[in-house]
């Protein structure tokens, strides 16, 4: 960010202190000249607008720094009042609605979580956000001072009317689950309540932790139950135009294969479900010996079992990992050659799958595709857990919060 020196209209002033609050953000302690190094504003501008985020809060002294080699007055230091507002967010995954309070720096403060099934409609699953709202706002700030409200959803979403009209897991919800709407009734308030697909929030969390941070190509996949992606381009999260882009789940790539609880048949999500490695798992117990059982009965077999005997050298874990990571390669590909991103990195349950199933995947990808057979192909299984979500959506919410504040 570079701007000229000099006085400046009220918009140019607003997008410096915005670009000022961006680097407390990232930082945990500025002083005037670290902010000069990176904006190209003159020192008596940078104090004014300091001493202006100090008068309303949302900086605080952080005592002295150390003087220069050639001596002088010791320079002030400031932090990011990070507890000057809070912000919600929830995951929705298939068998739990997740929920974090996080302050302005996205630090998570308190979490609540409430089992789930299927068969959950959109009032209950509405009166239990609300719920879980309440909860994490006590003690810390009353609901309606919130920076405001995010929810990932499970389902094809358009994140410009908060509407998602398209859950295959979710059939009770309906056609037209107008979560933005129902829950500022609910909470009667009219703060901000963001609401997308959780992929979208997912793909924020990686971009602003460590090694993705400059990256501008990215795409993350969430796959386990179900199977999405987040795509991000040149820096823009893409959406489409129907609101489909990365529904990933629902490509065929097996013609005239299994169904799919879209109703269509062959669809990626069909190929990598967990439910279906594990009945192949199941389907061979009476005839293979195999380090997938040695703990466990097949009808307590996790999909984890089998990635814990796949990376020991079990011969029936390897082949069914094999046949999991075919399935990803060619969805993979395709996605590799439709939009060429930095990194590629994979979420959710196959993030634990470990060693084996990633060189199988790779290994695979240069197999069937030529083109790819001599790129180094940054596939990478991300190590971030239940908070992938809300990390990116409190991000978010903190963005916007700047925006509208500075």
């Amino acid at each position: 960010m570079t701007q000229q020196k000099g006085s400046k209209p009220k918009s140019l002033r607003k997008e410096n202190t915005t670009g000022i609050l961006e680097l407390f953000k990232k930082a945990d302690i500025l002083a005037a000249s670290d902010i000069q190094e990176h904006i190209n504003l003159s020192k008596p501008t940078i104090m004014k607008i300091l001493d202006t985020l100090e008068q309303e809060n949302f900086i605080l002294k952080e005592g002295k720094g150390e003087s220069s080699d050639e001596g002088g007055r010791r320079p002030t230091l400031y932090k990011l009042n990070s507890q000057r507002s809070f912000s919600i967010a929830f995951h929705i995954f298939p068998n739990e609605i997740y929920g974090v309070i996080a302050d302005l720096k996205s630090r998570i403060l308190k979490t609540i979580s409430r089992d789930i099934d299927s068969s959950i409609s959109f009032e209950d699953t509405i009166a239990i956000v609300s719920e879980c709202s309440r909860y994490l706002a006590e003690g810390l700030l009353a609901v309606d001072a919130l920076t405001g409200i995010a929810i990932g959803s499970h389902g094809a979403t358009n994140h410009e009317t908060g509407i998602t009209f398209h859950a295959p897991h979710f059939h009770n919800w309906g056609k037209k689950a107008d979560f933005r709407t129902a829950l500022r009734r609910s909470l009667d308030t009219e703060i901000p309540i963001l609401v997308d697909n959780q992929i979208r929030y997912q793909i924020l969390s990686e971009k602003i932790s460590g090694k993705n941070r400059d990256s501008r190509n990215l795409i993350v996949i969430e796959a386990g139950i179900g199977l999405v992606a987040g795509i991000m381009s040149k820096n823009e999260i893409k959406r489409g135009v129907h609101f489909l882009a990365g529904e990933i789940g629902h490509m065929i790539i097996n013609p005239g294969g299994e169904e799919c609880a879209c109703g269509g048949h062959g669809c990626f999500e069909t190929m990598v479900t967990t439910e279906r490695i594990k009945k192949m798992a199941i389907d061979a117990y009476s005839s293979r010996d195999s380090l997938i059982f040695k703990v466990v009965k097949p009808e307590k077999l996790h999909i984890f079992d089998i990635f814990s005997a796949s990376n020991n050298n079990d011969s029936l874990a390897m082949e069914l990992i094999d046949d999991l990571a075919y399935w990803f390669a060619i969805g993979l590909i395709n996605l590799q050659l439709s939009y060429d991103p930095e990194s590629i990195i994979i979420q959710g349950v196959y993030s634990q799958a470990g060693d084996y199933f990633l060189n199988s995947l790779k290994r695979q990808i240069r197999e069937l595709c030529p083109l790819l057979q001599d790129e180094d192909l940054d596939i990478r299984l991300s190590s971030l857990g239940k908070e992938r979500s809300v990390i990116g959506a409190t991000w978010l919410l903190a963005e916007e919060y700047f925006k509208r504040n500075s």
